[in-house]
């Protein structure tokens, strides 16, 4: 019930019956699948694995975001209500994938979401108008979009369906058989087929960009260096030869560019003047537009962040995506299922990261089920290592009682055991044993302390994320600086 509900929530969120099916608006779906999943997870048979509580990096840096979050709202009952169910949407999507297995499934279901939007698309244009799409088609100049919550705007689409193309080779043909593959080659076609006409400039180039840094995540230094120069000497010709790509030579000039540089320009003043912002979407660009007040949308993430938390509320907002890029560098799937869902998570994060700086999804689902989806991987990669640990934890104990008063001291290197001048004593060897790290009379691994293993938050976290404030700060004065009327 409980990996029934996660799905059906990311479904939702993508697809959108309730904004085109007759009878669906304002069925209030999301309700009824946190409880059904509450219900689920509170149901489990105890044989069944679960994770601890504030066990993993990611569950710390949510509560913290979540934390300074009311504490510098002016209005902390709104942040309960609206960002306290993202937080919760991500604690499910954590407690219910308990197994790679289920991991995997997710993913795929994930990108299953994706396909019901490129199915919608395809019935769109072929002629079946059934979101009612084609007046905002012709505001935007031909431009395609759905008339969904989330997809009515071309950019939205574009950036949302780019995702499809990583996932689909890292789930159907990335190490998978013929037949596999030709499925992911036509439905990663499919995709694009369905990308270009939003002529997104955006999504072609943060598509592009995080899908090579996808396909090159995880393989040899020299393949991602001759790849990736492949990539940047050819990457420009093809960017150029999509729709309205050429407008970039000019991009200043454009009257929507204008006006988000004027919303980007009032955030930066805020970060400046504010160390905690404006508060939980508090923060708004008022342009004076031919005589009328105009809320100007930033079309960042993470501009919208600074302008609403300050500095300190971006650095633990990319603190928070951060750790999760650091679980997925730092651990390798140990198996070819928790591999798979690593490349794929990785890929999705990056699409996050860079799209992050086009379009404002900052505090939208599927940043926080994604979140959630890293911190399984997380939590399944440190019982993998716990219990890879406790296995040659349990050998060197049957050792130990076959060579009584003979037996090489646990975590002894071989070189001094072979210079010993004699058998080592039962003594000496219990005392080495005993003095290891890894605590000797571990029975389970989950209460397996095992040296290296990261799940708690940590100085060097700390110092990523204000790098990274640092960072998209650089980035942000730059891209402000160039971009120029």
């Amino acid at each position: 019930m409980a990996f029934a509900s996660i799905v059906t929530l990311l479904l939702f969120y993508y697809i959108r019956p309730q904004d085109w099916v007759p009878g669906m608006s304002g069925f209030n779906v999301v309700k009824l699948a946190v409880a059904a999943c509450m219900v689920g997870l509170l149901q489990r048979p105890r044989s069944e694995p679960r994770w601890r509580f504030m066990s993993s990096p990611q569950e710390w840096s949510l509560a913290i975001f979540f934390g300074y979050v009311i504490f510098t709202s002016p209005d902390p009952g709104q942040v309960v209500s609206d960002l306290g169910v993202l937080v919760v949407y991500a604690l499910m999507a954590l407690h219910t994938l308990t197994s790679e297995e289920l991991l995997l499934r997710y993913l795929r279901w994930w990108l299953t979401a994706m396909v019901g939007i490129l199915v919608m698309i395809i019935i769109t244009r072929i002629g079946w108008d059934f979101t009612n799409a084609r007046q905002l088609i012709d505001i935007m100049e031909g431009r395609l979009c759905l008339n969904t919550y989330t997809l009515n705007n071309p950019n939205a689409l574009g950036h949302t369906l780019v995702a499809l193309l990583p996932l689909a080779y890292y789930l159907f043909f990335w190490n998978s058989a013929a037949i596999s593959r030709v499925w992911a080659a036509m439905l990663m076609l499919l995709g694009l087929w369905a990308i270009i006409p939003t002529k997104s400039k955006g999504a072609f180039i943060s598509g592009g960009v995080a899908f090579m840094i996808s396909v090159l995540f995880g393989r040899k230094l020299v393949v991602q260096l001759v790849v990736g120069l492949a990539a940047l000497a050819m990457g420009g010709t093809i960017l150029a030869m999509l729709p309205r790509m050429e407008q970039m030579k000019s991009i200043g000039s454009e009257e929507g560019v204008q006006g988000r540089m004027l919303a980007w320009a009032m955030a930066r003043a805020v970060t400046m003047t504010k160390p905690t912002g404006m508060g939980f979407k508090q923060f708004h660009a008022w342009i004076r537009v031919d005589g009328v007040m105009d809320d100007k949308s930033t079309h960042s993430a993470f501009v919208m962040v600074g302008g609403d938390l300050g500095p300190i509320g971006l650095a633990i907002y990319l603190g928070m995506l951060l750790v999760c890029a650091r679980s997925l560098v730092q651990y390798k799937g140990l198996t070819e299922t928790m591999e798979r869902c690593r490349r794929s998570l990785f890929a999705l994060l990056m699409g996050l990261l860079i799209s992050g700086w086009m379009l404002d999804r900052a505090y939208y689902t599927e940043v926080f089920c994604l979140i959630g989806a890293v911190a399984a991987y997380h939590q399944l990669s440190v019982r993998a290592r716990r219990e890879e640990a406790l296995a040659e934890l349990t050998a060197k104990r049957e050792e130990m009682k076959e060579h009584e008063g003979q037996v090489q001291p646990y975590g002894l290197p071989l070189e001094r055991a072979k210079a010993s001048p004699g058998p080592v004593s039962k003594e000496a060897d219990d005392e080495e044993f005993l003095a290891s790290e890894i605590d000797p009379n571990a029975v389970e691994a989950e209460t397996l302390k095992v040296p290296g293993l990261w799940t708690r938050l940590g100085l060097m976290d700390v110092v990523i994320a204000v790098v990274g404030m640092l960072l998209a700060f650089q980035f942000w004065d730059y891209v402000m600086a160039t971009i120029k009327p």
